[in-house]
């Protein structure tokens, strides 16, 4: 199947990076960014429109799911394992608690999974409030306003939270504009709100991998 080849392919890709020696930094981290923010969203785009698993042909198509389940699975380790091999690794471990709306208090999952998701999240919320999706300060910002909103923050403490941060990591943040961005963020992003609570019970309860978590709220991204 040619989506399995295609995934095959980045895989073998990510594979030969590892194997670098004295690799250039910036030529890494533009590899990284375009397997991980380009090919494999397009990908996944390919993935949602040309399978149909209600189709006559049920057993195929569960084999094919699980292989492209166990594909980006394997893809993600393998981003995480270059970024972490040379220094780019930008995820970040927090072991804070999340407060759901409903008003029960579940830890946050501490998890490669969950970074990944919650990533992916950010991106969908940057695009739907007009910002770039690709910005890893924007990112990381709005990661903290889809936390702080789901553990019932207001946007003061969120901006406040959001604010430090940047400035901790050397950057000299506006506070307005991420005063705006959470407000914007609570009034518009409510599916992505919806997605990132599903997919964290998911991750929680059933262990499910990355892949299998966005594919299950890909319809709220």
């Amino acid at each position: 199947m040619e989506i399995i080849d295609k995934l095959t392919a980045i895989l073998n890709r990510l594979e030969s990076l590892k194997q670098l020696q004295d690799a250039d930094i910036n030529y890494l981290e533009e590899q990284i960014d375009q397997i991980e923010y380009d090919d494999l969203p397009q990908l996944k785009d390919e993935i949602n429109k040309s399978i149909d698993y209600s189709d006559n042909n049920p057993d195929y198509n569960l084999i094919v799911k699980e292989q492209i389940e166990d594909l980006f699975d394997k893809i993600d380790e393998a981003i995480y394992s270059v970024r972490i091999q040379f220094g780019l690794n930008d995820y970040k471990e927090d072991d804070e608690q999340i407060e759901y709306v409903d008003g029960g208090v579940y830890e946050q999952p501490e998890s490669d999974v969950y970074s990944i998701v919650l990533k992916e999240v950010a991106r969908s919320a940057l695009k739907t409030i007009g910002f770039n999706n690709k910005d890893n300060n924007a990112v990381s910002v709005m990661e903290t306003i889809l936390v702080g909103i789901l553990s019932k923050d207001d946007d003061d403490l969120i901006t406040t939270k959001a604010f430090s941060e940047l400035t901790l990591s050397g950057v000299v943040p506006d506070r307005e504009e991420i005063m705006e961005m959470s407000k914007n963020t609570r009034e518009k992003c409510q599916l992505q709100l919806l997605g990132l609570q599903l997919a964290i019970d998911s991750i929680r309860e059933y262990n499910c991998g990355a892949f299998e978590v966005l594919s299950q709220i890909s319809v709220f991204l």
